[in-house]
């Protein structure tokens, strides 16, 4: 009989952590009834399931806010999972592992049942190296620190970042990949950057900057940046970004940039 499990690639305590899967269909999102509950407000309340029909496993999107991805393509109805493929759900990136040969393995005590008590888990929350899902409706909470957040204000959307120091290759990586996907994928056309908590970044991040303000501006779009921090604005005056870019003070500015 084959196995399904998700392993998780984003960077962090659960990198490398294997979630069996054993019950179908299994649910993921951040509703009570999923099995699977990312603590990110990137995931929906059901953003998707997975499902196991004559030996083979399929996903589909349960109409997510920011969708679901195989193998970096978004996913339009039902998809078959093959072993090797990614998943990403909101900020959380998976490899899928499919094989006949992986033994059943003791579980750990599971994390709670819904309606058995509070706690998400013996350890706080932490998985195993293995988590099997028990039967019936349980919760496995994943929390994320994202490097970036974002929230609409009228008709337009506030980023803010929670990283200080923006150097990191895979940070930088993501922080371009959601940046892109509020315009491409969530269709946002009013885009302000609040750098307040930004005290260094690298030309890596900065060239993410460009490539963001260049999507914006190929679909009509506005992108204003706000409370860039005196240690960074030496690295906007080298790129001479003020030519090519709107920067204003503070959030309020911005907003009144965007009308």
């Amino acid at each position: 009989m084959l196995k399904l499990r998700l392993v998780v690639l984003t960077r962090g305590k659960w990198e490398g952590k294997k979630i069996s899967i054993g019950r179908f269909p299994f649910l993921v999102g951040r509703d009570a009834v999923c099995h699977l509950r990312p603590a990110s407000t990137l995931v929906s309340n059901q953003h998707c399931a997975i499902s196991s029909r004559d030996g083979c496993f399929f996903i589909r999107d349960l109409g997510s806010t920011n969708g679901t991805f195989i193998n970096e393509e978004p996913l339009r109805g039902q998809r078959k999972l093959q072993h090797g493929d990614t998943l990403r759900i909101g900020p959380l990136d998976f490899d899928i592992e499919i094989d006949s040969s992986i033994e059943r393995e003791t579980p750990i005590p599971p994390t709670r049942v819904i309606g058995q008590g509070s706690g998400a888990g013996p350890n706080g929350g932490a998985l195993g190296e293995t988590d099997e899902v028990p039967q019936g409706r349980t919760e496995m909470d994943i929390h994320v620190q994202h490097p970036i957040e974002w929230e609409e204000v009228g008709d337009a959307v506030a980023v803010h970042f929670n990283e200080r120091t923006i150097v990191d290759v895979d940070t930088i990586r993501v922080i371009g990949r959601q940046l892109l996907g509020l315009v491409e994928e969530c269709n946002q056309r009013k885009v302000i950057l609040n750098l307040h908590n930004v005290r260094a970044m690298s030309t890596a991040m900065i060239e993410k900057l460009i490539a963001l303000s260049q999507k914006v501006q190929a679909v009509g779009g506005q992108l204003v940046l706000c409370n860039v921090q005196p240690a960074v604005q030496p690295m906007f005056q080298q790129f001479r970004l003020a030519r090519s870019l709107i920067i204003v003070s503070d959030e309020p500015e911005a907003l009144q940039a965007l009308r």
